[in-house]
């Protein structure tokens, strides 16, 4: 069992002595010896991260003579090219260190897999609270039965599926197959964003950390845990995937939500450019749906998107609904990939659906390249993202019923009002 090392605060900056010895101090308790192989798991650029953990990492395993590579934990999303995984980590700073290493992006067809067991139908059924009555089976890349370490070097954020991203959520869905990417989805939407966002321990973290136990009895995974803000690296954490996570995810509660006096009717959100396809820019609503009023409005402000889920083309199919238009209609619904079931729900929001009739508890607009034809065939409102002026706060004015929120869809806005709900 790893020990906890651990180094940060709500209120300052790490600097770079404090992340080094954190990182050595990791390092020394993989019991490396020359020759040793090491795979290091790391985020896609869809997530802010501090490369320079990872370049602290290569160096501290490289001098004790062992030999690292690097595997993106892609999940859902798509794989990277060669130059957006240099950019990302920065590997142009270290070319004598990255010029000895493998970077590989995970992809998950079965000839890459490897099992590792089954959850069974009981602790599924348990786990889930009777929502999912399956068994699950674990698989995940079989690139890491072939290294002596293997180490996740993540960061923390409050997650829309998960409660809060980190530890064993980099192996799945970051480096799994589709069954048990899909049905741990497909349960963070039947539990609702409502209940699970911003919390240590959920559902979908007790399958996912189930799943981690299997993993472990054959190959050790030890986990740096990153805690972020807009201005940079404010925890570090190592530890076994679980002791790790929990610390990060205490402070990153701190640091990442943002509490508001009130609701609003209108949160116009800005998407980063990191989100290039309303797959990964649905985290503005995930992150911004419970400051809005009932009958309000999200608008995504992504004037460079203009693609919706290449790696999941049934969700411009099936378009964006809430929970209960799918399940009210299941047999229409039943054989559509659950992930992409569960993007639509998360995008679209709580609702009902009566009487042959949806109402969302808010309406989602999107400002991009995405035409008002495809939006409104899928249930989305449409704006010209000309018309909008984020700086100048154009069209909307800076009154009271508008919040602006920059570079939106890692930290989680909530109202005063739930602060104890989600803290107890």
């Amino acid at each position: 069992m790893a020990t906890v090392l651990a180094a940060g605060s709500v209120d300052q900056l790490l600097g770079r002595e404090e992340i080094r010895e954190i990182v050595r101090g990791g390092v020394e308790q993989l019991g490396l010896r020359a020759g040793s192989r090491v795979l290091g798991i790391t985020p896609d650029n869809t997530r802010t991260f501090d490369a320079s953990v990872v370049h602290d990492f290569l160096e501290a395993c490289q001098e004790r003579g062992g030999h690292v590579d690097l595997l993106i934990a892609n999940g859902t999303h798509e794989a990277m090219s060669d130059r957006k995984i240099c950019e990302f980590l920065k590997l142009d700073k270290i070319p004598e260190a990255a010029g000895r290493i493998g970077v590989f992006n995970h992809s998950a067809p079965g000839e890459e897999l490897e099992e590792f067991g089954v959850i069974d139908l009981a602790t599924v059924t348990d786990f889930s609270g009777g929502r999912i009555r399956t068994e699950i089976p674990v698989n995940a890349n079989r690139r890491v039965l072939d290294y002596d370490a293997i180490v996740i070097l993540g960061p923390v954020f409050p997650h829309e599926v998960i409660g809060m991203s980190g530890g064993w959520k980099y192996f799945f869905p970051g480096i799994s197959g589709s069954h048990i990417i899909n049905h741990t989805h497909w349960l963070g939407a039947l539990i609702g964003i409502r209940g699970i966002i911003g919390r240590s321990m959920t559902p979908v973290r007790k399958i996912v950390e189930r799943a981690g136990e299997m993993v472990i009895a054959r190959k050790p995974v030890f986990c740096f845990s990153l805690v972020l803000e807009k201005k940079g690296l404010q925890g570090l954490m190592f530890g076994d995937p679980v002791g790790s996570h929990r610390r990060a995810a205490a402070l990153s509660r701190e640091i990442n939500i943002v509490w508001t006096p009130r609701r609003y009717r209108r949160i116009v959100a800005e998407c980063p450019r990191k989100y290039d396809e309303l797959w990964t820019g649905g985290k503005l609503a995930y992150k911004t749906q419970e400051i809005v009023e009932e009958g309000g409005e999200i608008v995504f402000f992504a004037p460079h998107i203009d693609r919706v889920a290449p790696q999941h083309p049934q969700v411009e199919e099936i378009g964006y609904h809430c929970l209960d238009y799918f399940l009210g209609q299941w047999d229409r619904f039943k054989d559509v990939e659950l992930s992409s079931l569960a993007h639509s729900t998360h995008v679209a929001g709580p609702g009902k659906y009566e009487n042959g009739a949806e109402r969302v508890w808010a309406k989602r607009v999107i400002a991009s390249g995405i035409s008002r034809a495809r939006c409104e065939a899928m249930s989305l409102g449409y704006l010209d993202p000309a018309s909008i002026s984020f700086a100048e706060k154009k069209p909307f004015g800076e009154g009271e019923d508008t919040l602006w929120v920059p570079q939106a869809g890692e930290q989680l806005f909530m109202p005063e009002s739930m602060r104890r709900e989600l803290e107890a």
